[in-house]
């Protein structure tokens, strides 16, 4: 077995490769040779440059469509060295539920949620009933439900003001290990309706970051567009702050490093760090 075959056994004799491959290959052998020896001076990938204005003038539809992020104001923009400590925060805690999630289950007992189709219970659940009443009334009122899943929600709020609980719980592991996609996905949904009502807060942003942490990639098309209304949210609330003081410039500033970087929505962010 010849050393300049690398140890592998031909599976045919195809002879000497030619001396000069510039001349017309006069048998079978001598083409592929020559078609073997171009390809590899050929480079991986080819982008041909073209002169894109000649056809400026025969362009009839223009599209131009924003996507509804609105960039940071001088002073407002992440930190790059802020938003990398805070992506590499993120990546290692998402990498530590996901890989030792059985191992954690066995460390934190399962806290009692409700259904993922309750949204006003996990609206009292999540925010306290203070602001489920900003949101949704007296509980007592009379109100007609579209639905049966939304009058069953409003029997659950009532059911868990009898009880007491009646504050806001913030997303602890014993939470947010238990909460399946279907949970994950819906709850991020309400947030992000609650939240055009009532603005951020940092219990809602302590609760976007675990459901963040807990949402599973790839991400579904309907995930995805959730996420970036997520982001235009953020974006928008991010600026009707009056100071780069804020209080929540950082957390609002967090969760648009996370779904613009993390996520792979680098159409909506202010500077990007890469991966």
């Amino acid at each position: 077995m010849d050393d300049k075959y690398l140890g592998r056994k031909l599976a045919f004799v195809v002879g000497e490769p030619p001396e000069d491959f510039d001349d017309i290959p006069t048998c079978g052998i001598e083409y592929l040779y020559k078609v073997k020896l171009e390809e590899r001076r050929c480079p991986s990938v080819v982008v041909s440059d073209i002169d894109t204005k000649k056809y400026a003038e025969l362009q009839n539809v223009i599209f131009d469509e924003p996507n509804g992020f609105i960039s940071a104001r001088p002073g407002f923009e992440p930190d790059p060295e802020w938003q990398r400590k805070t992506l590499e925060k993120f990546i290692s805690l998402r990498r530590n539920i996901f890989e030792y999630r059985l191992d954690l289950r066995k460390k934190y007992e399962r806290k009692t949620f409700p259904h993922a189709d309750k949204f006003e219970e996990w609206c009292v659940y999540c925010l306290g009933l203070d602001k489920y009443r900003v949101l949704y009334g007296e509980v007592e009122s009379e109100t007609s439900y579209d639905t049966k899943a939304a009058e069953d929600s409003k029997k659950g709020v009532k059911y868990m003001i009898r009880k007491g609980d009646v504050e806001p719980n913030r997303p602890l592991l014993s939470i947010v290990l238990y909460m399946r996609q279907r949970h994950v996905i819906r709850v991020l949904t309400y947030h992000i309706a609650w939240m055009e009502v009532l603005g951020f807060s940092h219990s809602q942003g302590e609760w976007l970051y675990a459901l963040l942490l807990a949402l599973d990639t790839p991400l579904y098309p309907d995930t995805c567009a959730m996420i970036r209304n997520l982001s235009r949210l953020c974006s928008k609330l991010r600026s009707e702050l009056t100071s780069p003081k804020d209080k929540f410039l950082e957390p609002l500033n967090t969760i648009l490093s996370i779904i613009s970087v993390y996520f792979d929505q680098k159409d909506m962010s202010d500077n990007v760090v890469e991966y």
